[in-house]
Order: structure tokens, then sequence, then C-alpha cells
């Protein structure tokens, strides 16, 4: 080994164990540095004292689902309109059908919804029918 090589092998070392000094230094630093403190409460609250909520016993809320909502019918141009733009969606599909009544439940629901008994050519037969939107049923068949 050569003056030069043992040298670069010390100053290497060296500063390897620098950095790695380095390194646990910032570490130690950063584990030691205290948390911001929580705000004492909700400005939109408009000076109601905060509540630590860790204390209490989580709220069982029921969820807010849409089938949840009231229901309000279709209006009949709304199933007009729709019915319409089914059968328009529909002229150049192969598809067997039955056109249903609307169908309507809190904010769910299809003002125009169809029965697929069978979809393409040669026929495809679902079984049971399947209740859908004209759009899903275009979008089902083939090619």
């Amino acid at each position: 080994m050569t003056h030069a090589m043992i040298r670069d092998f010390k100053f290497g070392l060296v500063f390897g164990l620098a950095l790695g000094l380095a390194g646990f230094v910032a570490a130690e630093t950063q584990a030691q540095e205290p948390l911001p403190p929580l705000p004492d409460r909700n400005p939109a609250r408009s000076g109601e004292p905060a509540r630590d909520t860790a204390l209490l016993p989580a709220p069982e809320e029921k969820p807010n689902l849409p089938g949840d909502k009231p229901t309000v019918a279709w209006t009949d141009p709304k199933v007009v309109a729709a019915r319409e733009a089914c059968a328009e969606m529909l002229a150049g599909v192969t598809l067997d059908y039955e056109q249903l009544d609307p169908i309507k439940k809190g904010l769910c629901g299809a003002p125009a919804p169809i029965l697929v008994k069978s979809i393409g050519d040669p026929a495809v037969t679902i079984s049971p029918p399947a209740t859908m939107r004209c759009t899903l049923a275009v979008a089902s068949t083939p090619g």
C-alpha cells in the first residue's frame, strides 16, 4: 500500500464517521424538540371553550345515506324526456328489454329504468333479468 492509499483510506474513514455522527446528533436534536401547543378553541365557535374530545366516547352516529333522504317522485315531464332519450340510445342496439316504471328511493333512482333480458346477436341471455339505466345497457353491449 502506498502512502496516498493510506491517506485516502484514513480520510474516507474520518469523513464517514463525521457524517454518521452528524446524522446521530441531528436525529437526537429532532427527537428532543417539543411539540407545538394545541390551540385553546376553534375561532369559528365564537367563544365556546374547546373540549378534549379524546376523552369523550365516540358518538354513535348513523351515516347520512342518499336513500335516507326524503323521496320526491320524478315529475311526468322528466319521465317522458328520460324515456325518449332511452329509446333514442337503444335504437341501434340489439337488446331484449322491457320498459319499467320509474324507481325512486331518497336521492337514488332512475326515471326510465329498463329490465334487460338479453343482449347482443347472438343473444346472451341475462338470467335473472337485470334492472338498469339505458346508459348502462348501451355500455354493456358488445362492439
